[in-house]
């Protein structure tokens, strides 16, 4: 027995070192295998940022192309905006004309009116019933005459559109003809002309006249004055003076 025992225990230090040896080999397998974990690990999340990152780069593309074509588009559509909303303006203009030229020659009554040549107009924001009032009883000297209702034709060659003026009666409208000679001595008047409104029969009438007269013998001395009166020569001033328009 005693015999025995070295052999025992070198059995047992060699067992021990086999197993020590043995555990160191497994410890170092598990590293190794837990580092090569780790790096495919690190590699996948290096993949996964670089994706993205391409899909962040891709995406502020994408933003920065939305952006771009959604202000072009609202460029665009600013634009066709602009000239639909011009061509509307243009529209309501021309049929507001249109009615304006209608209800001229529907409502105002020749035998009540008269015409104001020269009177300054302030464009589209002027007062037309003030300044038509200013005229009559400022310029006219006729603060008790009340005007019916007034309009301003369309101006023609750079100069202020005529006024229409009408008047409640034909009294009225002759009270006012018979002072329209005060004008020219007011200050702001002076180049301001007023007649007597005529239909369009009368219209035709005189221009037929004018047309006869061009074809007479010293026909160029003849005029017609303002209340429609044929008139020759020295008799011109005389009854340019006492016309009722």
């Amino acid at each position: 027995m005693p015999g025995n025992k070295p052999h025992q225990t070198k059995l047992t230090e060699g067992g021990i070192e086999t197993r020590t040896r043995s555990s160191s080999a497994s410890v170092d397998a598990t590293d190794q295998g837990t580092g090569e974990q780790n790096r495919g690990v690190m590699a996948a999340i290096e993949k996964l940022s670089s994706r993205l990152d391409r899909i962040d780069s891709n995406q502020a593309k994408l933003l920065a192309e939305m952006r771009s074509s959604t202000k072009e588009i609202k460029d665009e559509l600013m634009l066709e905006l602009a000239g639909l909303r011009t061509r509307v303006e243009m529209l309501e203009r021309k049929v507001e004309n249109n009615l304006s030229r209608k209800n001229d020659k529907a409502t105002f009554d020749p035998s009540r009116s008269i015409i104001v040549i020269n009177l300054e107009s302030d464009g589209e924001e002027e007062d037309l019933d003030m300044k038509v009032a200013q005229l009559i009883h400022s310029g006219l000297e006729l603060p008790e005459v009340q005007v019916d209702h007034c309009c301003r034709m369309r101006p023609r060659n750079n100069r202020p559109g005529v006024v229409k003026v009408e008047f409640a009666d034909l009294e009225t409208k002759v009270k006012v003809l018979r002072a329209k000679s005060k004008l020219k001595d007011v200050d702001g008047f002076d180049r301001v002309y007023v007649h007597s409104c005529k239909s369009h029969a009368e219209r035709l009438i005189e221009l037929n006249f004018k047309s006869i007269l061009k074809d007479l013998p010293n026909g160029d001395q003849y005029k017609f004055s303002g209340s429609g009166r044929l008139t020759k020569g020295e008799d011109r001033g005389r009854a340019n003076m006492n016309r009722e328009g």
